[in-house]
């Protein structure tokens, strides 16, 4: 099982997400402690009145009270009346709000990644912020027509042509949960075997399945033979320095239309996990979206939350839309929509 420790880095790492949660966490404390000499200040000023309403408590108070609200309930408070919208809208609680919400995202995008905001020194309001995080969760990047003009043509000319998309599936996951076998043999999977994906010198053969309407051919990727997995030093996708793809892998990386990274979420990272996405990301076409899937086998299992893993494999260094998103393989919930983004982001 995993110890949440092994991702405590990602709040005492000097990384300037982690700094900005210590400085809210410090500086509410020091409004929690303003808070009872300024209430009766406060109070002594208005018992000549028969009632106190929100907007007449002071705003170190208010500010107070509202800690212990949520998003939706800080947003209608707004509107009740100009003061409180002031108020509603300090930084200092939506700032907190994003450190704690963020952790219990089950989906999260390149778009929806606070500390793309945070570090970049974004003109952006912290609720500004947040209400960008929140809402891009799941979004699908919009094509710009600055992409090479190549490219555009030939996704338009394999899309006219009939083309099946294929999928590659890697990841220390794989070794570690029956990913591949709930995926196509049991019964709550959405998908189930149409056909067989060849392949090429013995790399690259897969399955054919069917998504909603139309085929998909998945290739999985294995870090080795099954009789040597237990190895944790062998990795054939990788040349003997590991810092290169072995050409069989290049080659089958530049026919790709995306890729799926299979963690398992109660397992500490795998160092190969992150150095291989780079890896083959930097080989596929141009704008190859990425799709990881935090795998575990029960609801309840104790797993880190996207957000962490976004963090441990780096992924803002990918040039490419990605999206981390949670999978309980009991259910398989999600998955169809995750296989969507990928299609649709790839597009």
């Amino acid at each position: 099982m995993l110890h949440l420790n092994h991702f405590h880095c990602f709040y005492e790492q000097d990384s300037p997400f982690s700094d900005t949660c210590k400085e809210v966490t410090s500086r509410l404390h020091q409004a929690a402690e303003l808070c009872g000499s300024s209430l009766r200040a406060g109070t002594a000023s208005l018992k000549q009145s028969n009632t106190i309403t929100l907007s007449d408590l002071p705003i170190i108070v208010q500010l107070h009270i509202f800690s212990y609200l949520d998003a939706r309930s800080l947003c209608q408070l707004a509107v009740t009346s100009s003061r409180l919208s002031q108020s509603s809208c300090d930084s200092l609680l939506w700032s907190r709000l994003l450190a704690r919400d963020s952790l219990s995202w089950s989906v999260l995008g390149h778009l929806s990644y606070p500390p793309v905001y945070t570090s970049a020194g974004s003109e952006l309001s912290p609720k500004e912020i947040y209400e960008a995080c929140y809402s891009r969760r799941e979004c699908i990047p919009q094509r710009s027509f600055t992409h090479p003009l190549t490219t555009r043509l030939r996704g338009l000319v394999r899309r006219l042509q009939g083309h099946v998309p294929k999928l590659l599936v890697v990841g220390s996951g794989l070794e570690t949960l029956p990913f591949i076998r709930t995926l196509l043999w049991e019964e709550q999977s959405p998908y189930k075997p149409i056909g067989m994906s060849p392949g090429k010198d013995g790399i690259g053969s897969g399955v054919c399945v069917q998504h909603r309407d139309r085929p998909l051919n998945l290739v999985t990727l294995y870090r080795a033979p099954k009789a040597e997995r237990t190895s944790s030093t062998v990795n054939k996708l990788l040349t003997a320095s590991r810092e290169e793809l072995t050409p069989g892998v290049q080659e089958l990386c530049q026919q790709a239309d995306g890729l799926v990274l299979v963690v398992d979420s109660t397992e500490a990272p795998c160092c190969d996990d992150a150095s291989l996405l780079g890896g083959m990301i930097g080989y596929c076409p141009h704008g190859t979206p990425a799709l990881i899937l935090a795998c575990s086998m029960k609801e309840l299992e104790v797993s880190p939350p996207p957000l962490c893993w976004a963090e441990s494999l780096q992924l803002t260094r990918l040039s490419v839309p990605w999206q981390v998103r949670r999978l309980n393989l009991e259910a398989t919930s999600g998955l169809e929509q995750g296989m969507d983004w990928l299609l649709t982001a790839r597009q």
